[in-house]
């Protein structure tokens, strides 16, 4: 898989949680919705697999407030997705501990590609948590 590849994949994930969340800053009065799409597919090695596990992990640890400002879910494609943190409220510090746990301990699916399930998996969370209303971008 090439670069560009790669990055579109990871540009389509960070959309959803950012279009989401932007939306829901003007619309309603939720916390800021983050919906982490990672990809588990066989296209990447086991060792992008591990940095993309430690990337979010080091970025989540270092920038994300537990005071109950966001929401955040995290999804798992390959060639079809999975929850890996059902989306919720973001409050303590026992909350992103766990968040942080749930992404340490993921293993890789292989498979195909499936990045639009992921995408679907994260908005349909989405949606239920109460950001039903807003636009879904793939």
């Amino acid at each position: 898989m090439n670069i560009y590849t790669k990055f579109t994949k990871f540009a389509a994930a960070a959309v959803v949680g950012l279009t989401l969340s932007v939306a829901s800053m003007t619309a309603q009065a939720l916390p800021i919705g983050l919906g982490l799409v990672i990809d588990g597919s066989g296209s990447i090695s086991g060792a992008n697999f591990t940095t993309q596990k430690n990337g979010y992990i080091a970025a989540l640890n270092n920038v994300l407030p537990a005071d109950g400002s966001v929401a955040v879910g995290v999804y798992q494609f390959s060639s079809a997705a999975q929850t890996e943190f059902s989306f919720q409220v973001i409050n303590n510090a026992t909350d992103l501990a766990n968040l942080v746990a749930a992404i340490n301990g993921m293993t890789q699916l292989g498979g195909a590609t499936a990045i639009g399930d992921g995408i679907n998996l994260a908005a349909s969370q989405m949606a239920a948590f109460g950001y039903a209303n807003l636009e879904k971008v793939v």
